[in-house]
This record gives structure tokens, C-alpha cells and sequence, in this order.
């Protein structure tokens, strides 16, 4: 921070700094030349916006429906408004969590202003009752400040996820017999691991068929993770392939919540790609209204 703050210094004509999302720069650049705009550069805030879709995917647990179900959906003779199944309401506990993730944002907002009028991070870290270690992680925040997603815990069973997807695909749905060969292929873990994952394939991927024949229904896809999901969101539609398009629409149609969500994602790419800052504010209000909070 020192070494960008006496370059600065050196420079007083430097009129806007363009930095990443490090603390680093932001305190060597708000030092160093207090009355220059700062901004980022177009790959971070884009990034933002990806960290904000991926966000949204993980608080809302969206799923990509299986082809079967949206084919039955597609023949019923309501109209699609009527066929569509309501949201259901957000429970106490998520609220709760909303109106948290939302006052934390506040105070991360209220942190990086003073701290841009030149206070310092004890005093913004007295005047908002919080510890300086919280003020400095919200100073690094590029944007709203958005919760860690929690990385899953590996498992026992990681190493022979792609084995058992394929002997559930041949038609192979006794827990008891895919315990014993995966036993024989060095498994020591619990049989309940195994038992919770035969009962989430059962739901995801049913079959009809018994151990060692080939199955003759569709196999359903497995749900994908909320990173895949970013992107699948995130690409232009000829950037993708038949059955990556067929899952974006049935997505999207399965959601309009998600629907509204990617519009929006795409109208910022192409405001920013394109360079029309005119549309910022009228995008920003269409954000708002969204209900979207990570936008």
C-alpha cells in the first residue's frame, strides 16, 4: 500500500485510478490521490455481477427441472400462467436472513463512505460498534457485500460418485449391492452415506429396471451446481449447445423469477460491452424493482 500511495503521490495530475477489488489499493489509492475518482476495471465488475447471479442460485437452491416433468407440463391444456406452480412464501427464518443480509449491507456501505471522506478504520470501526477486522473485510467488498457460500464437505463417497451414477444408469438399484462393490473397491465409510445418496438418485434419477439390465427410461440429469448454473445463465444462447438450450429453457420457463434474472444479467453485459453508461440508471431501477436482493 505504501509503494502505491508514494506513487501517487508523485503523480497529483492522475485524475481516475482504475484498481481490482484488493483493500490494498483501495487504501494506497484513497491516500494517494484523495480526489480522484476511483473505479474498476470492466472484467471485476462483471465478475461482481456473476458473484451476484451465483449468489442467488445458492440462496434459492435453483434447480434445472428434469425433461420428463416439463413435457407433462407442456401438454396440460391450461395456459401457461395456470400451469405454472405459485412461489412459495419465504419462510419466517428467510426473512430473517433477508433483513440480516440487507442490514449488513448497509453498514458495509456506510463503512466504505467514511472511509472514502478519509476516516480512519478505528474510528469507522468505533462509530459503527464493529471490530476493525470487520470494517477492513468490508473495505475489501467490491459492490453489496454478499455472504461466503459454504464449500460443501467431501465425503467418503466422492470417490465413487461416477461409478455409482453409471450402475444406477444401467439399471442397478440395490444399496446393499452397490455397497458391496464399492466395499471391494476400498470404500470404508458408513452405509448411511450411501443409503442418503441411493434415496436422492431415487428422486433425481428413477429407473425401472433391476442390478445388470439395461434401463429403458429416461434418465433425469443430475441437478447442477449453482456455478454451472451462473453459466448457464451467462452465455448467449449460440454459445450453447442442444441440450445445454434445452435446459435453459426449461429453466427459465419453470421460473420467471429466474427468467427476470437473466434478462437483467444480460441487458448490464451488453450495457457494459457496449458502453452505453446512459442506461445504468434505468437499469439499476429495474434491478430495484426486481425484488432480486443480490442485485
Amino acid at each position: 500500500m505504501e509503494s502505491v500511495h508514494a506513487w501517487l503521490q508523485a503523480h497529483p495530475d492522475i485524475e481516475i485510478v482504475s484498481r481490482d477489488r484488493g483493500g490494498t489499493y483501495i487504501d494506497g489509492a484513497t491516500k494517494g490521490a484523495p480526489l480522484a475518482i476511483q473505479v474498476c476495471d470492466r472484467w471485476h465488475v462483471l465478475k461482481n455481477l456473476g458473484d451476484a447471479v451465483e449468489a442467488y442460485c445458492i440462496r434459492t437452491r435453483v434447480r434445472i427441472p428434469d425433461e420428463t416433468s416439463h413435457t407433462e407440463a407442456a401438454r396440460t391444456d391450461l395456459p401457461a400462467q395456470e400451469a405454472q406452480i405459485p412461489a412459495p412464501k419465504p419462510s419466517h427464518r428467510t426473512e430473517l436472513a433477508q433483513e440480516q443480509l440487507r442490514k449488513r449491507q448497509e453498514i458495509c456501505q456506510q463503512a466504505k463512505d467514511l472511509h472514502a471522506q478519509g476516516w480512519s478504520i478505528h474510528a469507522i470501526a468505533s462509530h459503527l460498534d464493529r471490530e476493525r477486522t470487520t470494517i477492513r473485510k468490508y473495505l475489501k467488498v467490491e459492490g453489496a457485500w454478499q455472504p461466503t457460500p459454504r464449500q460443501p464437505r467431501r465425503s467418503k463417497l466422492d470417490p465413487y460418485r461416477e461409478y455409482l451414477l453409471s450402475r444406477w444408469e444401467q439399471g442397478c438399484r440395490n444399496g446393499q449391492r452397490l455397497l458391496r462393490e464399492i466395499r471391494e473397491q476400498g470404500y470404508d465409510g458408513s452405509e448411511t452415506l450411501l443409503r442418503a445418496l441411493v434415496t436422492h438418485l431415487r428422486k433425481q434419477l428413477p429407473v425401472k429396471t433391476t442390478c445388470g439390465r439395461q434401463a429403458s427410461t429416461t434418465i433425469r440429469s443430475i441437478p447442477k451446481t449453482p456455478r454451472e448454473i451462473r453459466w448457464l445463465l451467462t452465455k448467449h444462447r449460440e454459445d450453447l449447445d442442444q441440450e445445454e438450450l434445452a435446459a435453459l429453457d426449461r429453466l427459465l420457463h419453470s421460473s420467471e423469477e429466474v427468467s427476470t434474472l437473466r434478462t437483467l444479467l444480460h441487458t448490464f453485459l451488453n450495457m457494459v460491452r457496449q458502453r452505453k453508461a446512459e442506461q445504468l440508471r434505468s437499469w439499476m431501477q429495474e434491478a430495484t424493482s426486481s425484488g432480486i436482493p443480490e442485485l
